[in-house]
């Protein structure tokens, strides 16, 4: 990945797939040289909680984040993203992610520049969630 990274320092776009991205340490190649990057793709199962700290901590400049079905990011993981990254346009979770209640409200709180949201099946955002959204 540093072979490709250093030499992709305008790189604006970024999809995860088929690599699983758990803590910042696994590489940190793509955000030490890409520090451009504005739109993350994540597949599906491809992340976890940590790796979403890492995607919150790295691109505080995100304009769209797509995260895939069943990687568990939880209410922690998404309340990080919408507390770092408040320039989003555009949040696609998808089902089983598990943001909660708590996770809407954060969204809804912090990312006040969103044009698209975008919440999958089994997020457990419930009656709250939905309201502090609406």
């Amino acid at each position: 990945a540093k072979a490709i990274a250093s030499h992709c320092k305008a790189l604006t776009c970024l999809t995860i797939s088929g690599y699983k991205v758990t803590c910042p340490h696994n590489d940190m190649s793509v955000p030490e040289y890409c520090r451009t990057v504005t739109d993350v793709t994540i597949g599906d199962g491809e992340v976890r909680a940590d790796g979403i700290f890492a995607v919150a901590a790295l691109y505080p400049s995100l304009m769209s984040l797509s995260i895939g079905d069943n990687n568990n990011v939880g209410e922690s993981g998404i309340t990080a993203i919408a507390a770092n990254c408040t320039t989003l346009s555009s949040l696609t979770t998808g089902k089983e992610n598990y943001i909660g209640e708590i996770g809407a409200a954060a969204i809804a709180g912090h990312c006040k520049s969103l044009t698209l949201l975008s919440i999958g099946d089994g997020n457990h955002i419930g009656e709250s969630g939905i309201t502090a959204i609406a």
